[in-house]
């Protein structure tokens, strides 16, 4: 959104509009935003560029429960949609070593946005990393309390490492259930989502080229 022309975002946004696409802004923007200590001003000049959804994050207790809900309000005021998204505490500031939250964590922190109209929890594909074999445990209690209808686990980016998010939605799917939401999906990625679902592991072309993922055509 930074250093992008006016005028093109709007064309852009328009045209995702005309599709049924809500664009929403990551939790990358709102954590800039704190950074510079313009919070207020970038919700609104978001929403006035034609962004209909804002992600929040936990902020670990850095941003007190009155201004986070000031600026979901403010969101609101603006006519936007909330996403939370849940991400370990590296996600938010440096530390020495990132761990990963617990069900009550997870959802003492959501519970806020949700009860002000956020319509998803989004948890971040680093906290699920960092969950390793206590990720369908201690998920699933959060699933549980919530409903499965507003939960979304991310995919990793091929920014961060090319195929990994082959094997996170066939690991999200045999976790949380073939029908659990994902998302950070690629356009290249979204016809493969349907038969990941069922079952079947297509595009055998990624299999010659990564074989890496020769291990998860049985999986």
């Amino acid at each position: 959104v930074l250093g992008h022309p006016e005028a093109w975002l709007k064309r852009k946004l328009t045209l995702y509009k005309r599709y049924s696409i809500q664009p929403y802004l990551d939790h990358g923007f709102f954590l800039r935003a704190y950074r510079k200590g313009v919070v207020d001003e970038a919700i609104e000049a978001a929403a006035n560029l034609g962004f209909s959804v804002m992600e929040f994050m936990n902020t670990f207790d850095d941003v007190p429960n009155w201004q986070l809900k000031n600026w979901r309000q403010r969101a609101i005021d603006c006519g936007m949609d909330l996403i939370y998204e849940h991400h370990p505490e590296s996600g938010w500031r440096k530390v020495e070593r990132a761990i990963a939250s617990n069900a009550k964590e997870i959802i003492s922190s959501a519970e806020p946005f949700l009860e002000h109209g956020a319509f998803t929890v989004l948890i971040d594909h680093e906290e699920i990393e960092l969950q390793a074999e206590g990720a369908k445990e201690v998920l699933s209690e959060v699933i549980e309390y919530f409903g499965s209808d507003r939960m979304a686990f991310e995919v990793t980016s091929p920014k961060e490492a090319e195929m990994t998010w082959y094997s996170n939605i066939i690991d999200y799917f045999q976790l949380f259930g073939n029908d659990c939401n994902i998302t950070n999906i690629m356009p290249s990625q979204v016809m493969l989502i349907d038969p990941l679902r069922s079952g079947d592991r297509p595009a055998d072309i990624l299999f010659e080229r990564y074989p890496e993922l020769s291990q998860l055509k049985n999986k």
